[in-house]
């Protein structure tokens, strides 16, 4: 069994003002490759949508050496490494054109029923053996993240543009309204070297999200609240002088 590759060509609205790539456009690319990977498999998105379920990211760990800039191109490489119960766990490694290794990624997924939303048994609805390599990530799984008992710095109405096809938040919008709250200073001579997202529950449409925040000298841990006081996703990020 091969390890599943895929090609991404970096466009000027997938980065900052530093012309590197940002971690939401990242991360984008890698749930891409996850979609894409998974439906040459025979489980992609539309073959589960004909099912009533749909897949979720619940944990994603990224690390970092360099990032991509604007007009090159990256191949992300994945493969499935396990599949319990419940989650199956799906590798990832970022190449630039020259092939040199970028970084490195894992990341935890369950699959939902979409008219309950509850999560469904794994190994009952599908067989996912042939398709697992046996290898494990280059990086620490994703770390378990705690709540932030701290006062919100800001609050986030969920809009059109933050939802999906799934009819939920999409991924990577939690991680741009946290973004949202640095100045530019933050990115000028660091880069993020590593960063772990926990997924718990969906944000809403119309919802107010208050972001809760707090830093140290090379982390900044976010923690998102419902408008009733549930945490709904939870970061860590650790910046390092370039």
């Amino acid at each position: 069994m091969e390890k599943q590759r895929f090609e991404f060509f970096i466009y000027p609205q997938e980065v900052d003002y530093t012309k590197r790539m940002t971690l939401t456009a990242l991360g984008s690319c890698l749930l891409n490759a996850a979609g894409l990977a998974a439906a040459e498999k025979g489980f992609g998105m539309e073959a589960m949508h004909a099912q009533g379920w749909a897949w979720v990211v619940s944990r994603l760990a990224v690390e970092m050496k360099h990032y991509p800039t604007q007009y090159e191109k990256i191949t992300v490489e994945t493969w499935v490494n396990d599949c319990g119960r419940l989650v199956t766990t799906r590798n990832f490694a970022i190449f630039n054109a020259a092939g040199e290794r970028l970084g490195d990624a894992t990341s935890l997924w369950s699959m939902i029923d979409l008219s309950t939303r509850r999560p469904v048994n794994l190994q009952e609805k599908m067989d996912l053996t042939d398709v697992i390599i046996a290898e494990p990530a280059f990086i620490e799984p994703p770390a378990r993240l705690d709540e932030l008992h701290l006062e919100p710095i800001t609050t986030h109405t969920v809009h059109y543009s933050d939802i999906d096809l799934n009819k939920h938040t999409n991924s990577m919008k939690y991680v741009e309204w946290m973004l949202n709250t640095f100045d530019l200073a933050q990115f000028e001579h660091r880069i993020l070297a590593r960063f772990d997202v926990n997924y718990t529950h969906e944000a809403l449409f119309g919802e107010q999200i208050a972001i809760v925040r707090a830093d140290t000298e090379h982390e900044t841990h976010f923690d998102l609240r419902s408008s009733s006081g549930r945490s709904l996703c939870k970061t860590r990020m650790v910046f390092i002088s370039e």
